[in-house]
């Protein structure tokens, strides 16, 4: 069997059966047998046309979306393959993770949708006129337009539908929450038009909706941790460095709005979003990106008079290893990242309890979708380098263990105000409007009695928490055993 043929079988599988020996398969055929093997869901070919903007090393990416039309923009994106290469582009090309290849496969998957236009574009600097291959030819001209970069190249992919293409804020939130550059979607309503960082709708902790997922191939992490660990080499950086949190969590957190600073190390403060006992952060200088999201506190809207929402900004790195220990002793699980994208996560390869690793998965072969790693030797070497950094990196947090400083919940502590003002009005019986003074009193005295605790464990001597700390250290080494 030759080398193609074993990357067929490894990639394809069934779907090119009738192409092997000569490979002699049309470039019609192959595209018309690689948009149906891209899965059911319909919009499936453009999150293979984001993986080949970050393949090809893209800035930052655009999707600019109005009713049934589409523009995908890759800012100073540099593809070998000028537009017109792509209407004569053999299929063996087609297989390959280059982007060329992963472009390639995205416009059999848009082909396959059967849309009324789809324009390639490429423009070598954004004052020029670009180059195009119209692989539907129309007269009629988009009616939204691309967003190009002030200067530099760029390419553009334009896809009109017959029907009205959905919010893609649900399908792409998960794939694309550790991205490690920015993706933004400008979407054109009635008057107005929005624009939203997309690595910012979604965090660990939530519950994923992808659909292009099941439940078991996603990933979703139980909060507090015991520890959290990012770091990232002096590689080429292949996530983004994204701390647990979102919503009320993360609306007092360390790392929002701390410019030019990562306050990832020490113990939880007295009113931060800090979520775990020990957060270990050692990233190579780069440049920091700002990630502006809607963070809700839910409690205190109504009795404080606060905001629900309001608009803050997380700091993050790019890098290429997150470590999340879980209380919870279940099976450890891998996220791999490959070109931006979270694929089908691994379950049960590192034989940790609870370790939950998020790596970058550059140089590992991909099956035709692109959302699944293929099982081979490259895989299982990768798996092991991936088990020596989490034994290192808890090898590292028992030898220099954070101060413990255990957190109250709100709940519990709103409850038991609760039953003791229950407990106190039930003294003299109970009056017409003592429920409504119950509420009050076990509520205000309940987010009292929390801020005091905060205030005790932010500014109390170590000493007073030590024990918490050794049971800490005790539970990371029985995870290393």
């Amino acid at each position: 069997m030759s080398l193609l043929e074993e990357v067929i079988e490894a990639q394809v599988g069934n779907a090119f059966v009738d192409s092997r020996g000569s490979f002699s398969l049309s470039l019609s055929d192959a595209w018309r047998k690689m948009g149906t093997s891209l899965g059911s869901h319909p919009l499936h070919w453009i999150v293979i046309c984001l993986q080949s903007f970050c393949a090809a090393g893209a800035e930052s990416i655009y999707l600019i979306h109005k009713k049934g039309e589409l523009w995908l923009v890759a800012h100073r994106c540099q593809v070998p393959l000028s537009p017109q290469e792509f209407l004569t582009l053999s299929a063996e090309n087609l297989l390959s993770q280059t982007p060329a290849g992963l472009l390639g496969r995205s416009l059999a998957g848009a082909l396959a949708r059967e849309p009324v236009r789809l324009l390639l574009a490429r423009w070598k600097d954004a004052a020029q006129p670009p180059e195009a291959a119209d692989f539907l030819p129309s007269d009629k001209k988009p009616a939204i337009n691309p967003l190009l970069p002030s200067s530099g190249a760029a390419l553009g992919l334009y896809f009109q539908s017959q029907a009205k293409i959905p919010d893609l804020c649900g399908l792409l939130g998960y794939l694309l929450q550790y991205c490690p550059i920015p993706v933004h979607y400008v979407a054109h309503g009635m008057l107005l038009k929005s624009d939203t960082d997309l690595r910012s709708l979604r965090w660990i902790q939530q519950t994923p909706d992808c659909p292009l997922y099941s439940g078991p191939e996603q990933i979703r992490v139980t909060t507090p941790l015991l520890m959290d660990h990012y770091a990232s080499s002096d590689s080429t950086p292949q996530l983004l460095l994204k701390p647990p949190g979102g919503d009320d969590v993360t609306y007092f957190a360390d790392w929002v709005e701390q410019e030019g600073e990562f306050d990832w190390l020490r113990s939880p403060g007295l009113t931060d979003g800090t979520i775990s006992q020990g957060r270990y952060f050692a990233a190579s200088p780069r440049p920091a990106q700002v990630i502006p999201y809607d963070a809700s506190k839910n409690i205190g809207n109504t009795w404080f008079s606060e905001k629900g929402q309001r608009r803050v900004h997380l700091l993050a790195v790019p890098g290429d290893f997150i470590l999340m220990l879980e209380k919870e002793q279940g099976p450890d699980r891998i996220l791999p990242i490959l070109h931006g994208v979270t694929l089908k996560c691994l379950e049960g390869r590192l034989d940790i309890p609870g370790a939950v690793v998020i790596a970058g998965a550059a140089g590992l072969t991909c099956d035709l979708s692109g959302m699944s790693l293929v099982r081979d030797q490259h895989l299982d070497t990768w798996v092991e380098n991936l088990r020596g950094r989490v034994r290192q990196a808890l090898q590292q947090a028992v030898n220099q263990p954070p101060q413990a400083r255990g957190r109250l919940s709100i709940w519990k502590t709103l409850g038991l105000s609760g039953v003791t003002a229950v407990a106190a009005v039930c003294l003299d019986g109970i009056q017409a409007g003592d429920p409504q003074l119950l509420c009050q009193i076990g509520i205000f005295s309940g987010v009292a009695l929390h801020s005091c605790l905060g205030f005790v464990r932010h500014y109390a001597p170590d000493s007073w928490f030590q024990r918490q700390t050794d049971n800490l250290q005790a539970e990371l080494k029985r995870r290393l055993a």
